[in-house]
C-alpha cells in the first residue's frame, strides 16, 4: 500500500486541504429556506495520516474550536461516524463534514475514508 509521501495530488486536491468550508444552498432563490435553519453543515478535507488528520481524528473539538466554526464551543458534544473504516484510515483522502446544531453546539461528525 502507497505511504502518505507516494501519492500524487493533484493542484485542486492540494489546494483543498485544511480548509472548512459551510454548505448551503446553491441556487440564490434557495438560500432563504435555510435562513432559520438551526443545523449547520461544513466540510473538511485532510491528507489521510497527515498531523491534521490524526488531530480531527483525535481531538475533533479542540480542532473546530481552532477553526473557529461558528456555533461550537468549549461545552459542545461531538458524535463521530467514520464510513469506510474497514478500509483503514492511512490511505489517500479523508473528507469530514460537521453538523453542528446552534441551539446546543453539539455536533454530528462525519469522517468519509475515499474509497478509491
Amino acid at each position: 500500500m502507497a505511504t502518505n509521501e507516494e501519492i500524487d495530488y493533484s493542484p485542486y486536491e492540494e489546494d483543498s486541504f485544511n480548509v472548512w468550508v459551510e454548505l448551503g444552498a446553491r441556487h440564490s432563490d434557495q438560500q432563504h429556506r435555510l435562513a432559520n435553519d438551526p443545523l449547520h453543515r461544513y466540510v473538511f478535507q485532510v491528507k489521510s495520516s497527515s498531523p491534521e488528520a490524526e488531530e480531527l481524528i483525535h481531538a475533533p473539538l479542540e480542532v473546530l474550536l481552532a477553526h473557529q466554526i461558528p456555533g461550537v464551543h468549549e461545552a459542545s458534544r461531538i458524535t463521530t461516524t467514520v464510513t469506510n473504516h474497514h478500509l483503514g484510515l492511512r490511505y489517500r483522502i479523508i473528507r469530514a463534514s460537521a453538523t453542528v446544531d446552534d441551539s446546543s453546539g453539539d455536533v454530528a461528525l462525519q469522517i468519509h475514508k475515499q474509497t478509491w
